[in-house]
């Protein structure tokens, strides 16, 4: 079973809490490798230890960026996913009512 102390003075691999909406997997602390405690049935305990040291800040700048882009194109790929589903109800409706007419 894996444990932590306090008496670990490395802070890039001390222990620490994530909250169930920050997962170490996204943003700065991407490509980090952890160890998280395996509860069965619950997708985040919240405690994480961190194997790798804090990536340099020139690293996580250019990794916050990367996110940044990636949520940027996945809002923009859903705003036109929304416009194409709203343009395909409309012509529907277009049809079917030219459809009634003849």
């Amino acid at each position: 079973m894996v444990s932590w102390s306090d008496s670990e003075s490395n802070e890039g691999s001390a222990a620490q809490y994530i909250s169930s909406d920050n997962s170490p997997l996204k943003g700065i602390s991407t490509g980090r490798r952890f160890i998280a405690c395996a509860t069965e049935g619950v997708g985040n305990c919240g405690l994480v230890q961190w194997v790798d040291e804090h990536w340099p800040e020139h690293l996580q700048n250019a990794i916050h960026k990367l996110w940044l882009m990636y949520e940027h194109s996945q809002h923009d790929n859903k705003m036109a996913c929304l416009e194409h589903s709203s343009t395909v109800h409309n012509l529907t409706q277009q049809k079917k009512e030219l459809q009634e007419t003849y």
